[in-house]
């Protein structure tokens, strides 16, 4: 609001300026002029001013009233810092007091009323209620904000002139000058002694130099730092606090700056060490900052004493030494443990093993097969000590090369199916059709993690199912994130005991140790393999009903083997029989890849039922599959199969496990359709469908058996093999096994023994088996030797009981070609012979 009210033109007040005032008002107005300014100039506060000018310009220029309104930012708010009052009822506190106050200041223009009488505007009314008739506002402050008002009111038209006017205009100038420098001087006091206060409680040393290298102060933190009293340094060349040979280089250093500008120091923090007033050296942290006062320049250097830092690096470096040195020697402890137990065990497997292919009588057969279990379950506890201890030592490292993510599924089924199916438990696959078929991975550690999983869910699971599922979540570009989950209908976890599920050597309940055994490292070390790979070890669990543990991880896909646009098995209908919804999910997932539909039943006996109604209404069922889960329902399977409404022209198939296979070849005799082993695998599917339906495009049952090598006979027989192995009960099991396959053998006890019948031999070995540790001359050592001494290479595979740290890659650059790891599993060891061989 901007209101400047000019009053009617009045004899006296047209004559403003051309005439002088009556000499006793005059004297009377320029006296309280005089003595407001010297008031304003010599009060020492704010408050003396704002008390002590409000009565004398009341009595100067004659007003009734005179209010001060001053904004006070930290307040936030109007503040009536001074008044004068007559008599008359006051009414400072009206809020439309406050509001005519901000128009005021809003406008930053004088406002001027005679006589309230002649002026109707609401603004004003708070003064008319009042009888107040003339009101004069002037604003404190700059021309391009107002932060107060100085308000002068009358009881009566107040015979203002204009020289009446220009006085108290000066006036409130001259106050609002005087004002703002008394803010400015008290807000820089205040910076000043914050900062001072600063300085003074820092608890790093600061120091102001001229460019001369002369101190001019020091706060109390450098002197408890250095030893000196501020006046035994202030007027000093700071070199005092510098040891040689910096201390009579310092000067030198600063002209050269001061000369060319070039800068070492300032604006970085540097690590020196400075010189105590006892000769002490302390390693200090400076930082040097540099300051322009017109022409002169000033250095602040702000110094901290890093001595408990420089001792705690120190303690910590040899902390961490001792650390690696304790890791080294546990890691060295581990594997001479994990090489002194391998090598016996690779007796026990291997002898066990050889034992089982001789003929046995039943009972010796149990107790074969339980050596074997017992053997192979010691070396799952070795193996999941050793992963855990390349887990605490972060050496733990993921491959990265193309797989197929459906073998690595199959397989970790075709491993656990039999120990799952002989409790009582169905396992079963449910793949995505749209797996891709090659991704990029390590698919080494991803079986290690589901067949971790998988174990862990049979192990807690008494009846129902395991379910290894696998979906595609995402596709980008060649990017593929896939779900893995495992799915139990076990005993289920508590809410209160997840947060133990995957730290090691830990299992929710002490008492779970007890009934299902384990070393508690299995999810542990899962759940640090799924990180690697980017992904989160996750569960979902009720107590009771069972769990399911999942991760998420993404994968490079990569191009796959262009597949023909023909499917010949699509628009084909089967029906479908499996008492479990699980495995009706799986079959009917593998087939629509097939472009199949289905339709199904959970009972054996429903099967004809369905069949009948198929016929009755002309519907196709092009091959019926049976699931046979319980041995009650084998008379069924007889029934279906003997009488079904649409004859021996309708295929059959049947699943059963692996145990129950031959039972149901049995009990069904000539009548028993083709059988394959639950959990399918897509493959042998697709073969058997193909055969079944006397389709000739696909892939034939058994052509993958086929193509699989044979251990009975081939190139390899009669080739030359030189066993070197210290241990005779290995030695007698990679004998039998070499002779096995019709190999021949010579055998060295050690190093130096392979180096002199490969030298001296009539005939030349074609392939040399190279145990690692041995007496005399170890393996690394024999093949340096006869790498150095052959004409042409001959394939050396490494047989170590070594699996930690870079064993393969030690194995690999001292010369020889291959690695296999102890225990030697017979088939592992019989494909790399044949690899190297043919």
């Amino acid at each position: 609001m901007n209101i400047e009210y000019v009053p009617d033109e009045t004899t006296e007040f047209a004559s403003i300026g051309d005439e002088s005032l009556p000499e006793d008002r005059n004297i009377r107005e320029h006296t309280a002029l005089v003595r407001g300014k010297r008031l304003i100039l010599n009060a020492k506060t704010n408050d003396e001013i704002f008390q002590e000018l409000p009565p004398l310009l009341a009595e100067g220029f004659g007003f009734h009233f005179v209010w001060i309104d001053v904004f006070q930012p930290s307040l936030n708010r109007l503040e009536l810092v001074g008044r004068h009052v007559c008599d008359h009822i006051p009414f400072e506190n009206d809020a439309r007091r406050t509001v005519f106050v901000r128009e005021i200041m809003k406008s930053a223009s004088s406002t001027v009323v005679v006589d309230l009488n002649e002026n109707d505007q609401t603004v004003f009314d708070l003064f008319r209620e009042n009888e107040i008739r003339s009101v004069l506002a002037l604003p404190l402050g700059t021309d391009e904000e107002a932060w107060g008002v100085m308000t002068f009111a009358d009881l009566q038209a107040h015979d203002m002139t204009r020289y009446s006017l220009e006085k108290l205009n000066l006036l409130t100038d001259f106050l609002s000058l005087s004002l703002e420098r008394r803010r400015d001087t008290e807000a820089l006091r205040e910076s000043e002694a914050r900062s001072r206060s600063i300085v003074n409680t820092a608890a790093d040393g600061i120091v102001t130099i001229r460019e001369d290298g002369i101190v001019t102060t020091v706060n109390p933190a450098f002197e408890e730092l250095f030893g000196y009293f501020a006046e035994e340094v202030v007027g000093h060349n700071i070199s005092l606090i510098m040891p040689e040979p910096f201390r009579g280089k310092h000067n030198h250093f600063l002209e050269h700056y001061l000369e060319t500008g070039e800068r070492k120091m300032i604006g970085t923090t540097t690590e020196v060490e400075g010189r105590r007033r006892d000769g002490s050296l302390i390693p200090i942290e400076i930082t040097v900052s540099e300051l322009m006062l017109g022409y002169s320049r000033l250095f602040t250097a702000i110094i901290r004493d890093v001595s408990a830092r420089k001792e705690a690096e120190k303690a910590l470096e040899e902390a961490k030494n001792q650390a690696v040195s304790a890791t080294k020697a546990k890691s060295q402890f581990l594997a001479n443990m994990s090489h002194e137990i391998r090598t016996p065990m690779n007796g026990i497997l291997g002898m066990s093993g050889l034992l089982v292919d001789t003929e046995l009588g039943p009972e010796q057969r149990e107790y074969v097969e339980a050596i074997q279990s017992s053997g192979e379950m010691l070396l799952s506890i070795i193996n999941d000590i050793l992963d855990f201890s390349k887990v605490e030592a972060g050496k733990m490292e993921l491959e990265s090369i193309a797989f197929g993510p459906r073998p690595v599924i199959e397989e970790v089924a075709d491993m656990l199916a039999v120990r799952i199916q002989d409790k009582g438990l169905e396992l079963i696959v449910q793949a995505d059709p749209s797996l891709p078929e090659r991704i990029e991975g390590d698919p080494v550690r991803l079986r290690q993690v589901l067949m971790n999983l998988v174990n862990n869910a049979a192990k807690f699971t008494e009846r129902g199912h395991v379910v290894l599922k696998v979906s595609v979540l995402d596709r980008d570009f060649d990017r593929v994130t896939v779900r893995f989950e495992v799915i139990d209908t076990g005993i289920g976890i508590a809410p209160d005991r997840m947060n133990r599920l995957f730290k090691p050597f830990s299992q929710v309940d002490a008492s779970t140790t007890r009934m299902f055994g384990g070393t508690g490292l299995g999810l542990a070390i899962s759940a640090y393999l799924v990180e690697l790979m980017g992904g989160v070890l996750a569960v979902d669990s009720e107590i009771g009903k069972g769990s399911n543990f999942h991760f998420d991880v993404g994968f490079k896909e990569l191009e796959s083997a262009v597949l023909p646009d023909e499917k010949p098995l699509e628009g084909k209908q089967f029906l479908l029989q499996s008492g479990s919804p699980q495995i009706l999910a799986s079959l009917r997932s593998d087939l629509a890849h097939f472009g199949v539909t289905c339709i199904s039943v959970a009972a054996v006996k429903d099967v004809n039922r369905r069949l009948l109604e198929a016929k009755s209404a002309g519907d196709r069922v092009d091959l019926v599959t049976l699931s046979f889960e319980d041995e009650s329902e084998a008379l069924d399977l007889g029934a279906v199969l003997q009488a079904n409404p649409f004859g021996e022209e309708l295929p059959f198939l049947v699943l059963a496990g692996y145990r129950a296979r031959p039972r149901v070849e049995k009990l069904l005799g000539e009548r028993c359709p083709p059988c394959l082993v639950k959990p399918v695998k897509r493959r042998h599917l697709e073969e058997t469908l193909f055969n079944l339906l006397g389709i000739n495009d696909g892939p034939q049952a058994g052509e993958q058996e086929k193509r699989a090598v044979s251990t009975e006979g081939g190139p390899w027989r009669g080739r030359l093999v030189l066993l070197v192995e210290d241990n005779v009960v290995n030695q007698k099991v990679a004998q039998r096994l070499l002779q096995k396959w019709g190999m021949r053998c010579l055998v060295a006890q050690n190093g130096q023994e392979a180096v002199s019948l490969f030298q001296n031999a009539d005939e030349k070995p074609e392939l040399v088996l190279m145990d690692c540790q041995m007496p005399v001359m170890d393996g690394y050592a024999a093949t340096a030797a006869i790498r150095g001494m052959e004409e042409e290479r001959t394939p050396i595979l490494a047989m170590t009981a070594e699996v930690l740290g870079d064993a393969r890659q030690r194995c690999l650059d001292a010369g020889m070609d291959d690695y296999l790891s102890k225990p030697i599993q017979p088939n592992v060891l019989f494909e790399k012979i044949v690899r190297y061989l043919v």
